[in-house]
């Protein structure tokens, strides 16, 4: 027995081992790496006009232009210039002389000090720059010698002067001079010059927020000329190239151009170096001088023959460390250049964590213990296939299994192997920053190797399932069905898939010769096939097909589709066949208890026998508080059928007990004369005979348990239970003389007794409790769908999501067309953004109330000024009055009046910035949106709610020189959650990203001097920022906001509409969120809702509506009270019943297991409540209760103020409530549908036809169990494949949630392969072919599973009509009134054999 479970066992461990293990690389961080620092490269165009990307490139010219359009302006795009508004100077980065923007002091470089708006007018005439310091204030300036030490004091009044010489006396004294190379000056005088001080710390290359850019690479193949032979073509074409392109992946002399180039600068060929080792022209990129250094150099390059007609391959390569995350990424952009003119462009991805072996941390010991698992594993794994080998090699290698465990030994020997030559290689173990050069081949080699390593992990996963499958065949009898189901077939399914792929190759190669030379998906024999299989899974290709060649397009598409429409059944039949005979093999033969099922059996036993004692004392217990049972207790079977009898949906079951009378041994039972059986034949081909009770003898036995026109379906005599033998036709034919009483008359006999004959009734199509829940789903999916107004809803969602998502702008350098989707971490991309979706789109017009609803305040006065409100004033929560003056004299706010924070009134309760009215004023203007959609806040019509990110140091000496700060931990999902409080409650020291200390509940900001502080108040958690009322007032608060240098974590955007003729608000919200990964994540949420749930709108008989709706939830929880009764009442019955048997409290243990439509009855229980709790939380927000005015709420109580004061404030935070809740209420009442519907499934057991189809569902549980899980375990190895393998380049397999939906529609016809095959052609062809073939068979076993159990319970079947169910359904209602008169005598209009269904 163990021989057989044990390699099992270890075949599923080894497996789930190396499946956990592809797990924890975690491909889904490095996949949002890649999106936030290098996908940039991909989609920006390099031109516009057409439009064209990295993928339209052709020849080094257009190399030359991607790398200077695109690759380096999107690599210095978030990099601030000299004179950006932010950033540029900070304490961490402080600016030399005539550099700015500054704010304060710790901006500026040693003794600089801020001017006020005396920067060069190249950067702005408002700009504020470092200067010389002046006057008897200035400090001194000393400079440590090997002499000791030179002072000067750094007051500069001419700077010419200060610094004229070139090279001053003093750097002879400093210990980095060489004594053998004085200057010429030895003048002693000692004179500050404030040129000379420059920047302490080195500022990094950031990309994506959290990406620091290490190097970059240029590797460069040229191509070999050769001269033209062509006698008559040499003239016009006198060189030409040997082979198609120049490999990038590999080193070919005969292919490439090794000899030395170069004007000014001779570039020599580097053998086993650049990328992936292949031999190339090699130059480093650092990355660490301003952008124009990097622009001459590859100027210059391009002036030396980089980028010519003799360019046949070049790599550019980056490295980008997340201190975050601790993780490299690597990144390969591949160009290959063929010679017809056609460019290959590939983007590989690579990366890899630096410190996955942190002592520090619990997840680095599961880490050890799953590497020792697998080496365990792998030991075991070995020895068993050196000792299969050694007993019969012959046997070994002659099944498919032999092939696949060989292949499994060495992909696991290469695997593990591989593993530890890169986590013990010096370099994992010594990389440091700075990265030296040096460094930078092994580096990005030690990458690439990870990378290949997460592959064939991934493929040893989907191997080893399928060894552990191939194990678990003698444990589990279903799937050793299913596996011999194929392999009785296996010559036929040979047959079939030789037919087939000669099929396939022949319709690719048709395809390919008549279409190939106009449409991608025929452009080569690899992609033909592909593009065959898609289409056979049921992708269309009919437009392209079409485009391609008209005639010849539609006869190839009609007859693809017609063959192979026909041919794929010939394998359901197959495996039909196949199932077929493996199940009647079984049923031949004798059933042996299966090994995993003895397991089970003697691990039971083990159990019992050491709970013993504590079994002894629980029946201890058990006596004391229930008492004791003396006797067995008698099973009264009377009183078991009268309670089951009352389960409206489970048919009528009778037990009729025969046995011998006391003190007569000798003497017989004549049942034949107590029960008159009627036979109908089978409905269906080998079907079994139905015995009807057609009379009983009114004192017999029988006529006590009232089994008239009841179905004999078992005999229980001789120890033997009898379904199907007694019940068949050649026995009744042959054996009992077509007369049904001769059965009865055979088990009368004296021996058989005693006899227990089981009968079946008809189940009750019209019960109450099937009434019940009718009306229940009925009068709920009524009021839901009346209540939800789903089309007005959608309307008011789709007008505000495509003001927020659908516009357009342009972005400089390169230029590009930008959207809510690709919106960038650069200031001026979401200030864009603000300004084109909010400004200009949610709050373009401004309206007065009382006036036409299409009239708009122009956005400017006749004087020029933008237009703001003059009743309401700015509110800013400032550190000092001092800086509050400088604020009101900005020209941001010159326009305003300002209030300082020294008063907070309630309108401003929780705000740092917003407007709150002067005093009492009236409210005569408001946003329209789209004319009808009116904006409800009477202050800020918008408000913003930013999370302050806190960053603590980096530990790791190893990478903390270039990384100093990480983000805490604890800032994860900040859009959702309230990062800063969880933040205050931890009381971490917070950082800057720059190294600025700063509270961790508020910041100040850098310029206006606001102190940005977190609260909880008025339903924000975060800091609180109101827009205003117009679109210049919401454009001076962002102003201020990105000025301050603030750098949010998160910044959410929330404003609520209301539109009159409809009734409803809309909520929207619009959350942005840079994750640790420096992916800028964004999302817009809309809840369209009426404050009164049961209003229409206007429309007609809009009260009546109003009040039928009313009308409907009242019977809606009355019909759901109904149901809760209904289900109690169940529950009781199922306590009697349990009680008559057992002990009463296994009744609820029997209650779910007696009928698994009970799981889902409570289900629907738990789900309408929660609705009905959702319906009054919603309508009783804030509500109070009181003898005099009843029951009140906000929902009921809210009006539009006319009125505003300093006391009135913006209802954001019960507006948030009701969307909240009424968002739920939604979500449950769409779950409650789909439940209510899936519940009344019950009721088909009362219609013959659905009862079969219910019988056969259950029959085949377990061979749908089984199969399932086969189809989960190749889903899940395609998934981690496809995840692990393009999860990084591509965002829809960047996630295991988001692979598994991509990987799911293949399944559906849905194929989005183009870019997947063209990254890597052969892996993904394989891929594909092994994921369709596989589901081919499975869901064909699927359908083989299904019809041979059709084809059994079909056999006790009972009329397959819709006729029996309205007929019984008419008795059933007799004598009441049916239509215009009273059903008949039931007897008297019906066919004779359905007397017995009475």
């Amino acid at each position: 027995m163990s021989s057989m479970v044990m390699p099992a066992l270890l075949s599923l461990l080894f497996a789930l081992s190396f499946l956990f293990f592809a797990y924890i690389q975690q491909t889904e961080v490095s996949a949002d790496m890649f999106r936030a620092a290098s996908e940039r490269f991909v989609n920006s165009p390099w031109q516009n006009n057409p439009r064209r990307t990295i993928h339209d490139v052709r020849g080094g010219s257009d190399v030359y232009k991607w790398v200077q359009q695109v690759f380096l302006n999107q690599l210095y795009m978030e990099l601030p210039a000299d004179g950006a508004p932010e950033g540029y100077c900070t304490a961490t980065y402080p600016c030399r002389l005539s550099e700015g923007n500054v704010n304060h002091k710790d901006e500026c470089s040693g003794p600089l000090i801020p001017g006020d708006r005396n920067c060069p007018s190249r950067l702005g005439v408002r700009a504020s720059c470092c200067q010389q310091c002046v006057g008897t204030t200035c400090p001194e300036h000393s400079v440590p010698t090997r002499f000791g030490n030179l002072t000067a004091n750094t007051s500069v009044l001419d700077v010419a002067a200060n610094c004229a010489e070139q090279v001053p006396f003093w750097l002879t004294y400093l210990p980095q001079w060489k004594d053998d190379d004085p200057p010429n000056n030895r003048d002693e005088n000692f004179t500050f010059c404030p040129e000379r001080v420059g920047r302490v710390a080195k500022r990094g290359l950031m990309v994506g927020g959290y990406n620091l850019v290490l190097m970059g690479r240029l590797s460069l193949k040229r191509r070999k000329w050769v001269t033209s032979d062509s006698p008559i073509f040499s003239n016009a074409y006198p060189r030409k190239m040997p082979y198609r392109k120049t490999d990038a992946f590999s080193q070919r002399p005969a292919e490439e151009d090794m000899a030395s180039f170069g004007q000014n600068t001779v570039y020599n060929y580097q053998r086993n170096a650049g990328f992936r080792r292949a031999g190339a022209f090699v130059e480093i990129l650092n990355f660490d001088g301003p952008k124009h250094v990097i622009l001459n150099k590859i100027a210059a390059l391009r002036r030396e023959g980089w980028f010519n007609l003799q360019q046949g391959s070049l790599v550019a390569e980056l490295l980008v460390w997340n201190g975050n995350v601790e993780r490299l990424l690597h990144t390969a952009i591949v160009f290959e250049h063929d010679f017809s003119g056609k460019t290959q462009t590939q983007v590989l991805v690579s990366s890899l964590a630096f410190n996955i072996h942190d002592t520090n941390s619990v997840s680095t010991y599961f880490l050890f213990f799953l590497y020792l698992v697998i080496i365990v594993c792998f030991v075991f794994f070995f020895r068993a296939q050196i000792e299969d080998i050694s007993a019969d090699y012959r046997a070994y290698l002659s099944e498919p299994m032999g092939y696949i465990k060989l292949a499994l030994f060495c992909l696991c020997f290469y695997c593990i192997m591989q593993y530890f030559t890169i986590v013990f290689s010096y370099t994992f173990l010594n990389f440091r920053l700075p990265m030296k050069t040096s460094d930078f081949q092994e580096v990005a080699e030690l990458t690439m190797n990870n990378e290949d390593l997460k592959v064939a992990v991934s493929v040893t996963t989907c191997l080893l399932f399928v060894q552990a499958i191939a194990e678990c065949c003698t444990l589990i009898p279903q799937l050793q069905l299913l596996v011999h189901s194929m392999s009785v077939m296996k010559e036929h399914l040979a047959a079939f898939f030789v037919a087939f792929f000669i099929m396939v190759m022949g319709f690719a190669l048709g395809g390919m010769f008549a279409l190939g030379w106009k449409i991608r998906e025929y452009g080569t024999m690899p992609y033909s096939i592909l593009t065959v299989i898609e289409m056979m899974r049921g992708k269309s290709n009919y437009p392209s097909i079409i485009s391609a060649n008209h005639e010849f397009g539609d006869a190839y598409f009609l007859f693809f589709h017609f063959f192979f429409l026909i041919f794929q059944q010939f394998l359901l039949a197959i495996l039909v066949i196949g199932y077929m005979k493996v199940r009647k093999r079984q049923a031949d033969s004798e059933q042996v208890e299966t090994p995993l099922r003895r397991i089970f059996r003697s691990v039971k036993s083990a159990l019992l026998h050491l709970s013993a004692n504590i079994r002894s004392r629980l029946i201890s217990l058990q006596q004391i508080f229930f008492g004791t049972q003396a006797t067995a207790k008698t099973v009264d079977y009377e009183q078991v059928a009268r309670l089951r009898d009352k389960r409206a949906t489970k048919p009528k079951i009778r037990n009729v007990l025969y046995e011998k009378r006391p003190g007569n041994d000798d003497e017989s039972v004549d049942i034949s004369k107590e029960i008159r059986l009627r036979a109908v034949e089978p409905f269906y081909p080998d079907g079994m005979m139905h015995y009807y009770v057609d009379e009983v003898e009114p004192e017999s036995v029988a006529h006590d348990y009232k089994v008239q026109g009841f179905r004999l379906v078992g005999i229980f005599s001789k120890g033997s239970y009898d379904k199907e033998k007694f019940r068949s036709v050649q026995d009744f034919e042959q054996k009992y003389s077509k007369d049904p009483q001769q059965i009865l008359s055979s088990i009368s006999k004296a021996d058989s007794l005693p006899v227990r004959l089981e009968f079946q009734g008809k189940v009750q199509p019209f019960s109450c409790e099937c009434l019940t829940m009718a009306f229940l789903v009925t009068i709920f999916l009524i009021f839901v769908l009346q209540v939800a107004r789903v089309q007005d809803s959608y309307s008011l969602t789709e007008i505000h999501r495509a003001e927020l998502m659908g516009r357009e702008w342009y972005e400089y350098h390169p230029t590009r067309i930008m959207d809510f989707r690709n919106i960038s971490l650069n200031p001026s991309s979401y200030k864009q953004w603000m300004r084109e979706a909010i400004y200009e789109g949610e709050m373009s017009c401004v309206g007065l109330l009382d006036q036409n609803a299409q009239t708009c305040i122009p956005a400017h006065g006749s004087d020029g000024d933008p237009f703001v409100r003059e009743n309401w004033q700015l509110y800013v929560q400032s550190g000092s009055s001092l800086e509050a003056l400088k604020l009101s004299s900005r020209p941001e706010t010159a326009d305003l009046d300002m209030s300082v924070s020294g008063f907070a009134p309630a309108a401003a309760e929780g705000m740092t910035v917003g407007f709150v009215p002067k005093g009492d004023v009236p409210v005569t203007t408001a946003i329209r949106f789209r004319t009808w959609n009116v904006g409800v806040m009477p202050n800020n019509h918008a408000r913003v709610v930013l999370q302050i990110p806190c960053h603590v140091p980096v530990t790791n000496e190893r990478f903390s020189a270039d990384y100093p700060y990480r983000l805490s931990s604890l800032f994860r999902g900040c859009a959702t959650k309230d990062c800063m409080g969880e933040l205050l409650k931890e009381q971490q020291t917070c950082y800057s990203f720059d190294g600025a200390q700063h509270p961790a509940a508020n910041v100040t900001g850098a310029s206006t001097g606001i102190v940005y502080t977190y609260t909880t108040q008025a339903g924000a958690q975060g800091v609180v920022l109101g827009l205003g009322g117009t679109p210049a007032e919401a454009e001076t608060v962002m102003d201020l906001l990105l000025q301050d240098h603030i750098h949010p974590i998160s910044m959410t955007v929330q404003f609520v509409t209301y539109n009159g003729n409809m009734d409803m608000f809309t909520h929207s919200t619009v959350a942005f969120e840079l994750e640790p990964t420096g992916v800028l994540s964004k999302n817009v949420h809309t809840v369209v809702y009426p404050l009164n749930i049961f209003t229409m709108g206007l429309t007609d008989f809009a009260e009546q509506r109003k009040s039928t709706n009313r009308a409907l939830f009242i019977t809606y929880v009355v019909a759901a009270c109904l149901f809760l009764t209904l289900v109690l009442r169940d529950l009781l019955i199922q306590l009697q019943l349990t009680s008559l048997e057992k002990p009463w409290y296994y009744f609820i243990i029997d209650f779910f297991f007696e009928d698994v439509w009970n799981f889902l009855d409570v289900v629907c229980l738990v789900i309408n409540g929660l609705v009905i709790d959702s319906i009054f939380r919603y309508m009783l927000i804030d509500g109070t209760f009181n003898l005099r005015e009843g029951f009140q709420s906000w929902t009921d109580n809210f009006v539009f103020g006319l009125d505003a004061s300093l006391n009135t404030q913006d209802a954001y935070e019960a507006f948030g409530k009701a969307a909240r809740l009424y968002d739920t209420f939604i979500t449950l009442s769409s779950l409650n549908g789909l439940c209510l519907l899936l519940r009344f499934a019950k009721y088909f057991r009362s219609v013959t036809s659905l009862r079969l189809v219910l019988t056969t569902l259950t029959a085949a549980l377990q061979e749908l169990f089984m199969i399932s899980a086969l189809i989960i375990i190749v889903l899940v190895a395609v998934v981690l494949l496809m995840h692990n393998r393009f999860g990084m380049v591509f965002h829809r397999y960047g996630t295991l949630e988001s692979s598994s939906q991509s990987v799911f529609f293949f399944l559906i016809g849905s194929f989005d392969t183009a870019d997947l095959y063209t990254s890597n052609p052969l892996f993904f062809l394989l891929v594909t072919v092994f994921f369709q073939v596989s589901f081919l068979v499975i869901l064909n076993l699927l359908i083989a599973a299904i019809i041979y159990r059709w084809k059994d319970s079909r056999r006790d079947a009972e009329d397959f009509s819709v006729l029996s169910f309205w007929t019984l359904g008419s008795a059933q209602w007799y004598p009441f009134p049916l239509f215009f008169g009273y059903v008949f005598p039931y007897k008297v209009i019906t066919p004779k054999k359905w007397v017995p269904l009475l």
